[in-house]
């Protein structure tokens, strides 16, 4: 499984690339954003995060560590130190909760909902909308086999 704070690096770059005016991104900046993000989920999410320079190290030096921090210093800004949010992994592990799903079921609907992560049509929905669609997928595949 992905873990609680790979949704939430999803979360932060989609919102950031929204809300903040970007008139020409590059693959750098990308690259940028999303390791600026993966160290704030990982911070926030994981019990021991990932140090700076193994960030610097996965972009090939295409930045510094300090340059990292004030990154990250400008994504807290934009998501206004709201790092809590209600994202389709957390609505998916209460619903399996609730259910008491089986680990086949669990493990196929966690499937469906990671697979969401690379569609971008998805993004108009809300996450409680995306994690109810694959559980009910889960549970309509359980059933026909």
């Amino acid at each position: 499984f992905f873990s609680k704070a790979y949704f939430l690096e999803v979360f932060q770059i989609v919102f950031f690339s929204f809300h903040h005016i970007c008139v020409f991104v590059n693959l750098l900046l990308h690259k940028y954003l999303g390791c600026a993000c993966m160290l704030l989920g990982s911070k926030y999410e994981e019990i021991y995060a990932p140090e700076l320079n193994d960030f610097v190290g996965m972009s090939d030096n295409a930045f510094t560590s300090e340059d990292l921090l004030r990154m990250e210093g400008v994504i807290l800004n934009v998501l206004k130190f709201n790092l809590t949010v209600p994202t389709v992994y957390k609505f998916l592990r209460r619903y399996l909760k609730v259910l008491g799903a089986s680990v086949k079921i669990q493990h196929h609907a966690t499937y469906i909902v990671e697979r969401t992560l690379q569609e971008y049509s998805v993004l108009k929905f809300m996450p409680s909308t995306v994690a109810a669609s694959a559980l009910m997928l889960a549970l309509r595949a359980d059933n026909c086999e």
